[in-house]
């Protein structure tokens, strides 16, 4: 078997870059961040973040007796959609509604051994939000989440604490939000 030809390339594996980095979520998930502004087609979408702004501060939240404060995050409900989790999230985490909202990337996660509730090499895609809150109320009785405000400065570093592995690709929201307040869109 000789090497293919020039034409021939089109019908054989390309592997991803080398220079890909794998991120390893809580030993359960090995991840690949992709930046973009829509998810892929039929992707598994079952977890989903959001960093939320609201005019020169940032939000964070955690649940119960957590001692972290993180993003909105977690689990999509069976059937639930990206738009209708982000609302619910939104909401049930803060206590704040929509004004301006945006996709700037997704992790495609691969399941590991120590992962509990997927079987090693289940595929699911994680989506990441960046949001422009227009009102922030009360949190709903019944959540059972606490919230901050945060001048933009501390809340990077709450999100940097948090989430050390992702820290690089969440930046990435803090960045464009910035833009969207220059413009007097946020």
């Amino acid at each position: 078997m000789g090497f293919p030809g020039v034409g021939d390339l089109g019908s054989f594996y390309i592997p991803p870059p080398v220079g890909a980095l794998e991120l390893n979520l809580n030993d359960e998930w090995r991840a690949r961040f992709t930046e973009a502004d829509e998810l892929p087609p039929n992707a598994p979408v079952q977890y989903g973040y959001a960093i939320v702004f609201k005019g020169d501060r940032g939000y964070v939240c955690r649940a119960g007796d957590d001692a972290v404060w993180g993003v909105v995050e977690g689990p999509f409900s069976e059937g639930e959609q990206t738009q209708e989790w982000l609302e619910r999230a939104v909401r049930e985490q803060l206590g704040a509604t929509i004004a301006k909202c945006e996709l700037f990337g997704y992790l495609d996660c691969k399941a590991t051994s120590h992962n509990p509730q997927f079987e090693a090499g289940a595929v699911t895609v994680r989506a990441l939000y960046l949001v422009a809150a227009e009102e922030v109320g009360e949190i709903p009785d019944d959540s059972p989440y606490a919230r901050r405000r945060l001048p933009l400065n501390e809340h990077a570093r709450a999100v940097r604490d948090r989430y050390p592995e992702l820290v690089k690709y969440m930046s990435i929201g803090l960045n464009r939000y910035n833009v969207w307040r220059a413009k007097g869109e946020a």
